[in-house]
């Protein structure tokens, strides 16, 4: 555009301060009077405003499509060079058609099209990489079928290995590129390898050859001398580096993560444990889903009703005539046969139990029931029989000590065993319906109830009849597998993990590992209190609940193409691998106890696309890890093959045969490879407690700290177990670079495109340098969150963000507190609060709030020349 309208001033004229000359005359400011901005990179100003200007998408695809037209010409034209080059060794002159130098009236026409100048396409870097690449790749093709033939095998067998790669590049380059073609030499203008004019085919051909020889045979000489002196200092760089991050073990590094460094085998059975933990709750859901749909359905009074009906024997049968009632409703039929179903599986449950150390006593018409707000009913009687209390809890830590295997015993006492809050409101709904039989431990389901009847009085207290039914096969199930995985199971197919302990040589390490399960349960089954939860859930929802936290998500994308393989992660094809077959619902273990707002906090999460972006990534890597595998496995005498066998049989042992069978085959559903897959995907996705750090198990309250930072926790350890410790030792340190370099470019690639992406999205000016500093930082754990907090409050609000929960609407209140001004400040933060809106909060903040003039003060800031 020809001109420029600079944001008003509330006066019509400004008059700044003069300067010391005393001739200055001050320019005015109307808004009638042109301003010419100064061109920036030399580039039409009409050009990038009209850019500028555009909707990202089309800004996006207007430079992406003339970077395809010159990498598609280009290498179209290097196929012309390639031919020519090939015809040069046996003395003929073919002419490039698609040469630059030629008139090409259809790639001018193309190049109108995507707005690409011829001149642009001559001087163009895309254009010069796309063409010498497809000569090199032509050649080394042809290169690499000549040595397939026997005879030409044969002979470069006996060649040292040394010279292998540096003698295929020079004759990749002398067979590829072109007599005349420029090389390193001429672009320097010095050298003996530049071309000179009216040198021979041949001559000119050597020279290129000369230059492939030697700059990999310097790259060979190079990395002699690295290996000799800079090798060892990476080593003793990196095994520092892992020496101070093993101080922080207990605060940063998952517990399965430390025990799989002492035996894999025992990591591998945690897996195994969380996974028949996940499998068998979600089978039992799975066949009580078509009543709870019903149900659901029903009024909130005919929901209670029948929770009451079926809270005492002497109503049942009652229930099932209500229920006979409702199946004449439309979208009611089968509801009694879905409920016959419910008590199906409730029996079945019983009988697991029992099975597996859990002494449930039978009762016929035993429908659960869980009291969810103990304290209030106590107070609702006008007292609280205290002693009766303390005797029923003492008793029942007795029996939770008692009941652990002797190897977690000896790494905890008795003062150590406390009830959680879910195992005293057990305790407490056991006395007030009065199980209270004094020596006695048992949960609230391992009771025959004397006072089973819920009453219009007391049914406030107890949670409703889905929610109670849930809670019970969550408990049910856990005990189950807890007791077969600690030993405590009467079936003889369950096998203790102690029995794996013992086989740790070294004593200190096997009480770590105990030590470390333990910590496992004990604090794994304590829950956050209800302020807590609620605390968590504001931040959730004013930091993540939006649809820009949903497009962050795509960086997993690129860690899954990280761990699996670019191909194996963008490939369409393979089985059709279903999250919920593996038991999982939440997005991350933090999210499974969000208590009385979880229903809010999952429409939000879909509302925003960020549960269903969430299930899409983790099948893509569940897919990619199976696709990454039958490719490792598809020859049996490959060097991938013998890799993925070292690699796993640490973890399946006897078990890897069936494992590598099952792969080949294509079977997804076999319970080994269902196994891998889901240990594959807990190496990236925090989605169990075994993938926590001690310190969040065991402080309670203090899991709040750990609020949108488990996702840091598990990307450290991949850092950590992938490239630091690897760089730490000489004979891995080949693999930790090859690792630390796809995982920059592939992972910190990845998510410089979703940053821009997002910046694109609502306006803001995306300053590359800038991008790839905060791609650094987001690389080694530090949320973009963070970078902003540090780039506007500075290094100490940087490191809170870091450190700190993410509560964004506290530091905003903090500011106006500190602030001098506090009606100024309380203005300008009240407009900061926008952004922190569920849904919709960015996008009013950006577009039309403070982000807006923001964004407009850092354009002119630019236009100024000022940073």
């Amino acid at each position: 555009m020809d001109e420029f309208t600079p944001i008003p001033f509330e006066e019509e004229e400004f008059t700044p301060i003069p300067f010391k000359d005393k001739e200055f005359t001050p320019i005015s400011l109307n808004t009638e009077e042109r301003f010419t901005p100064v061109s920036l990179e030399n580039s039409s100003p009409d050009l990038k405003e009209k850019i500028d200007e555009a909707p990202w998408y089309e800004a996006a695809l207007y430079e992406f499509n003339k970077l395809k037209h010159k990498a598609i010409f280009g290498a179209a034209e290097g196929v012309g060079e390639f031919v020519s080059s090939i015809g040069e060794l046996f003395g003929a002159d073919i002419d490039n058609p698609v040469s630059v130098d030629k008139p090409n009236i259809f790639r001018d026409a193309i190049g109108a099209m995507n707005k690409v100048t011829p001149q642009e396409y001559e001087e163009s870097t895309t254009r010069d990489i796309a063409r010498v690449g497809t000569q090199l790749a032509m050649g080394g093709s042809a290169l690499k079928t000549l040595t397939t033939i026997p005879k030409v095998a044969s002979a470069l067998s006996t060649a040292p290995k040394a010279l292998k790669l540096p003698a295929g590049a020079a004759l990749t380059e002398f067979i590829a590129l072109s007599a005349d073609e420029q090389g390193l030499s001429d672009a320097l203008g010095m050298g003996p390898l530049q071309k000179e004019e009216g040198e021979s085919v041949y001559l000119g051909k050597l020279k290129n050859a000369a230059e492939g020889l030697a700059m990999f045979g310097g790259l060979k000489a190079t990395g002699k001398v690295a290996d000799k002196t800079l090798v060892p200092a990476v080593n003793k760089t990196f095994s520092v580096i892992e020496k101070g991050l093993e101080k922080l073990d207990p605060i940063i590094r998952p517990i399965k993560s430390k025990i799989k460094e002492i035996d894999p085998l025992i990591a591998s059975r945690m897996d195994r444990f969380e996974l028949d933990n996940l499998t068998m709750k979600q089978n039992f859901v799975d066949r009580m889903q078509p009543f709870a749909n019903q149900f659901k359905e029903l009024s909130k009074q005919e929901q209670q009703r029948f929770q009451r009906l079926t809270s005492n024997p002497d109503t049942m049968p009652d229930a099932y005539k209500m229920l006979d009632f409702m199946q004449k409703r439309k979208g009611m039929d089968g509801i009694k046969s879905n409920f016959m179903e419910v008590r199906n599986g409730l029996d079945e449950l019983y009988e697991i139990a029992n099975k597996n150390g859990i002494e449930i006593e039978y009762r016929e018409d035993y429908l659960p029931r869980v009291m969810k707000n103990h304290e209030a009913f106590m107070k609702s009687l006008g007292k609280e029989p205290k002693s009766q209390l303390e005797q029923m809890f003492r008793a029942a830590e007795q029996k939770k000590f008692d009941d652990m295997p002797e190897g977690m015993k000896r790494s905890l006492s008795l003062e150590d065993t406390k009830l959680s809050e879910g195992d005293r409101a057990k305790v407490i709904q056991n006395f007030f319906e009065g199980n209270n039989l004094r020596g006695s431990g048992k949960a609230s389901f391992q009771k025959e109830r004397v006072l089973s009847n819920i009453t219009k009085d007391t049914q406030p207290f107890y949670d409703d009849f889905l929610g109670g039914l849930q809670k019970y096969v969550d408990n049910v199930t856990y005990k189950v597998n807890k007791n077969r995985f600690l030993g405590k199971s009467q079936d003889p197919t369950a096998r203790s993990i102690f029995q794996d302990i013992e086989r740790i040589k070294d004593p200190a390490q096997q009480q770590e590992v105990t030590k470390l399960i333990s910590t496992r349960f004990k604090g794994g089954e304590a829950r956050i209190g209800k302020g807590t939860n609620i605390a968590r859930n504001v931040i959730y929802a004013s930091t993540i609940a939006n649809p820009y936290s949903t497009i962050t998500q795509l960086g997993d994308l690129f860690l899954n193409s990280y761990r699996n393989g670019l191909i194996n992660t963008i490939s369409p094809f393979g089985p059709k691998i279903k999250l919920k077959d593996f038991g999982l619902n939440d997005i991350a273990s933090e999210f499974t106890d969000i208590g009385a707002m979880k229903g809010a906090m999952d429409k939000l999460f879909k509302v925003t696309g960020f549960k269903n972006l969430d299930i899409a990534l983790k099948e893509n890597n569940l897919r990619g890890s199976f696709r990454q595998a039958q490719g490792q496995l598809r020859n049996k005498n490959s060097k991938a093959y013998k890799k993925f066998i070292e690699e796993n049989k640490p973890f399946f042992e006897s078990e890897i045969d069936d494992l590598v069978d099952a792969i080949r085959r294509g079977d997804s559903q076999n319970e080994n490879v269902r196994h891998y897959l889901f240990s594959r995907l807990t190496k990236t996705q925090p989605i169990t407690l075994s993938e926590m750090p001690a310190a969040y198990l065991n402080m309670k309250e203090g899991r709040l700290a750990y609020s949108l930072k488990t996702f840091f926790v598990k990307q450290l350890d991949v850092l950590r177990e992938d490239i630091v410790q690897k760089l730490a030792k000489r004979e891995t340190s080949k693999e930790g670079m090859q690792n630390a370099a796809r995982f920059a470019m592939l992972f910190g690639g990845g998510t410089a495109a979703v940053n821009i992406t997002k910046d694109m999205i609502l306006g803001r000016p995306v300053d590359v340098p800038d991008q790839l500093m905060n791609v650094g930082l987001q690389m080694v754990g530090i949320s973009k969150f963070a970078i902003y907090k540090a780039k506007s409050d500075g290094l100490v609000g940087g490191a809170t963000a870091v450190l700190a929960p993410p509560m964004p609407i506290v530091n905003e209140a903090f500011k106006v507190i500190a602030a001098d001004d506090k009606e100024d400040a309380l203005k300008k933060q009240s407009k900061e609060l926008v952004r922190y809106i569920p849904v919709v909060g960015k996008d009013i903040y950006w577009r039309f709030g403070a982000g807006k003039e923001k964004i407009e003060k850092q354009r002119l800031d630019r236009l100024r020349g000022k940073e």
